[in-house]
């Protein structure tokens, strides 16, 4: 298995698509020469200015489980997200997540912690306050420190229903059962 991180280099700003390139698909991610590409991608799937150069690590995760648009064992298509592209969340920032930027594991939606910045462990957050996410309609924003963990559970669900209120101040669950989208 190999890490959507390492697909994804395929389309990014050079000088990726290079690293790409050399990556070596019919090896395990953590063969040695697969190892020793791992200190060439700089900042790239790190919070930048966070952590101290020369590190494998990554920021940012995907959130895994069949209720996720990540299911571990298919792939998803935008048309399998249908509690919407802008009330679904893709990818976490993930403080000391200990996972090397190559390495096919990221957080698990079954086992984490939906409290941002979770003094336990195991759920998304930053060294310095909230977390960042990307939304399935490619936006990026900030999950801050407080944000509710059923209306976070809710957004990291690509199928459940939920009915979820944005507002100026971020997302909610709806207290009617409606779909809502205020702004």
């Amino acid at each position: 298995m190999h890490s959507w991180r390492v697909l994804l280099l395929k389309h990014a700003p050079a000088p990726y698509p290079d690293l790409y390139r050399e990556y070596r698909f019919d090896e395990p991610w953590n063969s040695s020469h697969n190892a020793s590409l791992a200190g060439r991608i700089g900042e790239f799937y790190r919070r930048q200015g966070l952590d101290a150069a020369g590190t494998h690590r990554t920021s940012f995760v995907a959130v895994v489980g069949a209720e996720t648009a990540w299911p571990e064992t298919r792939s998803s298509k935008k048309s399998d997200l249908t509690d919407g592209l802008s009330q679904t969340i893709l990818l976490v920032e993930m403080a000391d997540s200990g996972i090397d930027w190559m390495e096919p594991r990221d957080l698990v939606f079954g086992s984490m912690s939906f409290r941002v910045n979770d003094p336990g462990g195991n759920s998304p957050g930053s060294k310095i306050r909230g977390a960042r996410m990307l939304l399935a309609n490619g936006q990026v924003h900030e999950l801050p420190d407080g944000f509710a963990p059923e209306t976070l559970r809710a957004m990291l669900t690509a199928r459940g229903g939920e009915a979820i209120v944005e507002t100026q101040d971020g997302w909610n669950l709806a207290q009617d059962g409606t779909k809502k989208r205020a702004r």
